[in-house]
C-alpha cells in the first residue's frame, strides 16, 4: 500500500481514506470501534495514528523483534542464493538500526557459504545488486567443479563392472551419510537451474547427470544415462 502512495504522491488524508476503504470483514469491525475510542478521547485519528495501531494490532513488538533477529543470524545454509538473496532482503526491512549498502553487502556476504565467500570477499563489492549476481556467478561456477570432482573419484575410485548385492556399486563405496550430501548438492545444482528442471524430472537433466541424485547413479560415466538404462 506504501508503494502506491509513494506512486500516486497521495496526501495523508488520502491514504487514511484510501486504507480504510480497503479494510474488510474483523479488520473493518476492529477500525471503526478503534476509531470511535480514538476520537472520544480526543485523539486525532490521522494516517500515522492508523498505521500505529494497526501495526501495533497485527504484526506486535515481539513478531518485529523475532523477525530483527532472524536476520542478524542470517546465513545462506542450505539455500541457493538468489533465495538467500531474498530473505535476507525480506528480513532486512525489520532490523532497527538504519544502515548502509555498503553495510548490507558485507552482512550478505559473512552469510554465504564459505566456498562462495571466499570467492567474493576480495572484490569488496559494496551495491548489493552487484553482489548478488556476482555471487549467482560464482555458485554456478563452483557447482559445475563439485560435479566434476565428484565424477572423476567414481571414475578413479569405482569398479564399473563390480556390483554390490543391491546391484549399485556405489552403495558399498560411500556411506549413507555421503550419499545424503552427494543428494544435497545435486537438489542444490536444481535450484541453481531451476527453470530448466523439476526436482523429478531426472530424465531431462543434462550436464546434470553426471551426479549421483540420491540413490540414482550413472553406471557408465556417459551424458544421457541413468542407472536403470545402463
Amino acid at each position: 500500500m506504501e508503494k502506491i502512495f509513494s506512486l500516486l504522491g497521495s496526501f495523508k488524508e488520502r491514504k487514511l481514506a484510501y486504507a480504510v476503504y480497503m479494510l474488510v470483514g474483523e479488520v473493518e469491525y476492529w477500525w471503526r470501534g478503534t476509531r470511535q475510542m480514538k476520537e472520544s478521547r480526543g485523539v486525532v485519528v490521522d494516517w500515522d495514528c492508523f498505521k500505529g495501531v494497526f501495526l501495533e494490532k497485527y504484526f506486535p513488538d515481539n513478531v518485529r523483534y523475532a523477525k530483527e533477529v532472524e536476520f542478524i543470524r542470517l546465513h545462506q545454509r542450505s539455500f541457493s542464493v538468489s533465495e538467500y538473496a531474498i530473505r535476507c532482503e525480506h528480513l532486512a526491512r525489520f532490523y532497527s538500526q538504519v544502515v548502509s549498502e555498503a553495510w548490507r553487502c558485507r552482512k550478505f556476504t559473512e552469510g554465504l557459504r564459505h566456498e562462495l565467500k571466499r570467492g567474493i570477499v576480495s572484490m569488496s563489492i559494496e551495491v548489493f545488486p552487484a553482489l548478488v549476481e556476482k555471487a549467482k556467478t560464482v555458485e554456478r561456477f563452483w557447482v559445475v567443479v563439485a560435479a566434476a570432482r565428484l565424477l572423476q573419484f567414481r571414475r578413479d575410485h569405482l569398479d564399473l563392472g563390480e556390483e554390490t548385492s543391491k546391484g549399485d556399486p556405489m552403495i558399498g563405496l560411500f556411506s549413507l551419510r555421503e550419499q545424503l550430501l552427494v543428494g544435497d548438492l545435486v537438489l542444490l545444482l536444481l535450484k541453481v537451474e531451476h527453470s530448466r528442471c523439476s526436482v523429478t524430472d531426472v530424465e531431462k537433466l543434462t550436464w546434470l547427470e553426471i551426479v549421483p541424485f540420491r540413490g540414482i547413479f550413472f553406471r557408465c560415466g556417459r551424458l544421457g544415462h541413468i542407472s536403470r538404462d545402463c
